[in-house]
């Protein structure tokens, strides 16, 4: 099998087990903070992030709120917070209505490029 085969059926694997984590805990009963900790924590595994949260978004101009943080945060990072859409992934993911991966730190804007600088220098120390 090719590698590129391998890490295919590897990701879909690694899907499936995180589609059956979500379902379980449906099943479970599990309250909505619960739950929405379990989907950042499994969106975190999946593209093998250092940070994965769950926002919720009111208001104009859009201010976010943070529901659930899974991985290294650290600062502001933190359930309860709130901050402006404007000019973040989440801006970017409500006008192209699909999901965001931003591979490097230098491919978000500006105020996620500085959350992701600060983990970085906090997961080296």
């Amino acid at each position: 099998m090719a590698s590129h085969e391998r890490r295919s059926a590897r990701r879909v694997d690694q899907d499936l087990q995180a589609i059956g984590a979500l379902t379980q805990a449906v099943l479970d009963g599990m309250d909505v903070e619960q739950l929405l900790g379990r989907i950042a924590a499994e969106a975190r595994t999946l593209v093998d992030a250092t940070l994965g949260v769950v926002v919720t978004v009111a208001g104009s101009p859009g201010i976010m709120r943070f529901r659930a943080v899974d991985g290294l945060g650290g600062g502001n990072v933190r359930v309860g917070f709130e901050m402006p859409v404007a000019n973040s992934l989440t801006e970017l993911v409500l006008k192209r209505g699909t999901n965001v991966v931003a591979p490097t730190a230098a491919e978000m804007p500006v105020p996620d490029r500085d959350l992701a600088a600060s983990l970085s220098n906090r997961a080296s120390t």
